[in-house]
């Protein structure tokens, strides 16, 4: 199966504007109230230049989206990019980073799980995974692949969630369901000790392509660009960085 034609890449595009509003409760947090600051953050001025993650990657170039105006005062977001990387063959992986420093917050919590039916789009698969990136470092990772209902076309996306080095794991996404009692949690993990360098500034990073055809190579693929993506995402923003591993 080719790459995707320009006349579906749009309408793909949205769909991944649509994924990100599902994913943002993972990425910042469910705060039905207005939270104190209680944290650190790692970039005084609040402005993380996740921007400056390079355009071309390996075999991928990039091009900036647009941000559907919808999604800001949704998400409260610090900063936020969304592109889409295309290869020489024409296959195009759509990627989000939003940052949220310690003072900002989201309305309400929202899952992929949820929101993605709701949006018109039915779950096929969904995994909790680990992956090596290039660099050597490990990213735990949501995958998941949705088939929307109007069309068929098929989507796969991966997710990560990160409070300074430290990774949102499928329990924490359980916890942060009860909006209830998520924050006083957050509250309660914040004013504990904590070791000097720790910092809660939030990264939500959403990778998604169409699903091209059958077989392991859809998601492979998206693999192996999610983890090159990964260590330049890092480079920009070291104190993010989980770590190298060491070698054995």
């Amino acid at each position: 199966v080719g790459p995707v034609s320009p006349s579906v890449a749009p309408s793909l595009a949205a769909g991944w504007a649509m994924a990100v509003v599902a994913v943002v409760g993972v990425g910042a947090g469910a705060y039905a109230f207005s939270r104190p600051s209680v944290g650190r953050s790692a970039v005084p001025d609040g402005k993380a230049p996740i921007d400056q993650v390079p355009m071309t990657i390996g075999d991928w170039v990039a091009r900036d989206l647009p941000i559907d105006e919808e999604i800001s005062p949704i998400l409260r977001y610090n900063a936020c990019t969304f592109r889409a990387y295309r290869n020489k063959l024409g296959y195009e992986m759509y990627v989000w980073v939003i940052y949220w420093s310690t003072a900002k917050a989201v309305k309400d919590y929202h899952h992929p799980d949820i929101c993605m039916p709701n949006r018109g789009s039915d779950p096929l698969a969904k995994s909790a995974l680990t992956h090596a990136t290039p660099g050597g470092r490990t990213l735990p990772l949501a995958f998941r692949e949705f088939q929307q209902r109007n069309s068929g076309n098929k989507q796969i996306l991966v997710y990560w969630t990160q409070e300074g080095r430290s990774f949102w794991t499928p329990a924490d996404e359980a916890v942060a369901q009860n909006q209830f009692s998520y924050p006083f949690k957050w509250i309660a993990k914040r004013t504990g000790t904590r070791p000097a360098d720790d910092f809660d500034d939030r990264i939500v990073v959403l990778i998604g392509s169409p699903s091209w055809g059958g077989g392991d190579g859809p998601k492979a693929s998206l693999l192996d660009f999610s983890g090159r993506f990964a260590d330049e995402l890092y480079r920009v923003c070291p104190w993010a960085d989980p770590g190298v591993a060491k070698p054995e």
